[in-house]
């Protein structure tokens, strides 16, 4: 139930941490173990929030999530230059992330997080046009996510927000309110 290329790394260790605990007298069921790793939701970690067109939505927001957010795009639309929506904290690495990132986008729809600490939308949309990237700075996450569902839509690409668990909330209203509505 989890995407992401990381995920199966992360079930292997809940696997063997339920051995483990079997061991020390624990008791834990494979039925168990199974429904858990069925049932279990990560919210913002390489979530699906829809489908025609996919969004994907991780809030990887340092050099090792944007890593393996990558890894991920890579693995799940290996023959696709995604797009993306993306806002970050002024304290990151974005200029890394950018670098990490450039070469699997197709276009980059930039957004200021609500929060004092964000990066202003078109200082992060020249960050990416500065790694050969072609990139929109929007006033608001629902607009940004709208301009991206257009696109999406339009070249069916799938759209991958990531940067900031600070817009997960705004971007997610956003993208299940505008899926009928664009």
């Amino acid at each position: 139930s989890l995407c992401g290329s990381y995920q199966p790394e992360n079930a292997s260790t809940v696997i063997e941490t339920v051995r483990a605990l079997n061991k020390k007298g624990f008791k834990v069921s494979d039925t168990a173990l199974r429904e858990g790793l069925g049932s279990a939701r990560w919210r913002a970690r390489f979530e699906l929030l829809g489908e025609e067109p996919y969004v994907i939505f991780d809030g990887s927001h340092n050099k090792e999530g944007i890593t393996a957010a990558a890894e991920s795009i890579a693995r799940y639309f290996p023959d696709t230059k995604v797009l993306l929506l993306t806002g970050v904290m002024a304290d990151k690495a974005y200029e890394e992330m950018a670098k990490v990132l450039s070469s699997y986008l197709g276009e980059v729809f930039t957004v200021t997080p609500d929060n004092p600490r964000a990066l202003d939308a078109v200082a992060l949309a020249e960050v990416y046009r500065s790694v050969g990237v072609k990139a929109n700075a929007f006033d608001s996450v629902k607009d940004g996510v709208r301009a991206a569902l257009l696109r999406a839509r339009e070249e069916d690409t799938p759209i991958v927000a990531l940067g900031s668990l600070y817009m997960y909330g705004e971007g997610r209203a956003a993208v299940l309110g505008q899926k009928s509505n664009v």
